[in-house]
């Protein structure tokens, strides 16, 4: 495996043959907001941690001491991963919804390191979600059903005709 220094995340993207547009897609932001986050020094680390993914690898964290090295993967982690994991092909809400799709069912298709991938029960249309836009996941109550609660919200996008995670 070869070792390479590189100083930007634009190094990073280019090193690995994407384009903004291409990466902007997989991480669910514009191109705008991806080159504005390559311009910067400093981020958070589960946003280097889903632009690490969105290129196919993964973001190892150590602490290098001369006499030991530590690692430190679990800082990167996202606690509500494993809890979507465990709602493969099983039916939720979202939140937050606009008023009128409250109650809108979806059926949890797919869970991997960087996206959750759902089916609107009553219609079949697909919504793609970036883990790092998942908040927590709310379990099932005797009078409401499992929520996946979102940083922001969805939108439909009637001229796309698909759903997006919007900031809110």
């Amino acid at each position: 495996m070869k070792h390479h220094d590189l100083e930007t995340l634009k190094d990073l993207r280019t090193a690995r043959n994407a384009t903004q547009a291409q990466l902007a897609a997989r991480l669910g932001i514009h191109q705008t907001a991806l080159s504005r986050l390559e311009g910067r020094s400093d981020i958070t680390m589960s946003m280097l941690k889903s632009f690490v993914e969105a290129l196919g690898g993964k973001l190892q964290i150590a602490a290098v001491f001369p006499d030991a090295t530590f690692s430190l993967g679990k800082l990167a982690e996202n606690p509500t991963w494993s809890d979507l994991r465990n709602l493969e092909w099983k039916k939720c809400r979202l939140s937050p919804m606009p008023e009128e799709r409250a109650e809108d069912m979806f059926l949890v298709r797919r869970v991997d390191e960087s996206l959750v991938e759902l089916e609107k029960i009553s219609n079949h249309q697909l919504v793609e979600i970036p883990i790092r836009r998942v908040l927590e996941v709310q379990p099932e109550t005797s009078v409401t059903p499992t929520t996946i609660v979102l940083r922001g919200g969805l939108r439909w996008s009637a001229h796309e005709k698909l759903w997006k995670v919007v900031l809110e």
